[in-house]
């Protein structure tokens, strides 16, 4: 996407896409039960084993990072829905667009809760305590943002009929895109044009 171009606001450019938030943990496992007493009388019952605790919660994922902003356009004239013309001597020059931004880390993910306590066996002899349940993971962390879009360098960007008659335009080299999570989170090169439509 190049941008947009409107009145009342200018030019605005392509900025990147935030990043996707970090996938929530996995809980943790519940403790093991302790093993029961035996029966030693017909009218008497055996001591109940101690239950295990419960399996705490897994963390949350983080957020996903901002994307980068688009870097700064040089332009010569904006027309909006504009006739124009020009004079024989007339010469535009523009500069280098300015370099998109890079876009932000994600959070880390949020801690694992921790495991219930096991049962105790008490006053019971020749049993067990239970044991503890298991701690939750950790969340997953957010995706980095995209980067954002080179800046453009272009002589006239207009918007409606195109533009036929136009002076000597020189242009400036457009900017790099910002970086990103790898190759394909990375923002796109700008735009080096004498006219442009939008």
């Amino acid at each position: 996407m190049l941008g947009t171009l409107e009145a009342g606001v200018g030019f605005v450019g392509s900025a990147g896409a935030d990043g996707k938030p970090g996938t929530a943990a996995q809980g943790g496992g519940g403790g093991g039960g302790a093993k029961g007493g035996m029966v030693t009388c017909m009218l008497q019952a055996g001591n109940g084993g101690a239950s295990g605790g419960s399996g705490a919660s897994g963390g949350c994922g983080g957020l996903g990072g901002k994307g980068g902003q688009a870097g700064g356009a040089s332009i010569g004239i904006v027309s909006l829905d504009a006739t124009l013309t020009f004079l024989a001597d007339v010469t535009i020059a523009t500069k280098a667009g300015g370099k998109g931004g890079n876009g932000g880390a994600g959070q880390v993910g949020g801690a694992g809760g921790a495991g219930g306590k096991a049962g105790l066996k008490g006053s019971a002899n020749g049993l067990n305590d239970a044991c503890k349940g298991g701690d939750g993971g950790e969340g997953g962390i957010g995706g980095t943002g995209g980067g954002g879009r080179g800046g453009h360098s272009i002589g006239i960007a207009h918007t409606g009929t195109p533009i036929t008659d136009f002076p000597n335009v020189t242009t400036g080299t457009p900017g790099d895109g910002g970086t990103g999570d790898g190759d394909t989170g990375a923002g796109a090169k700008g735009l080096a044009a004498v006219t442009q439509a939008f």
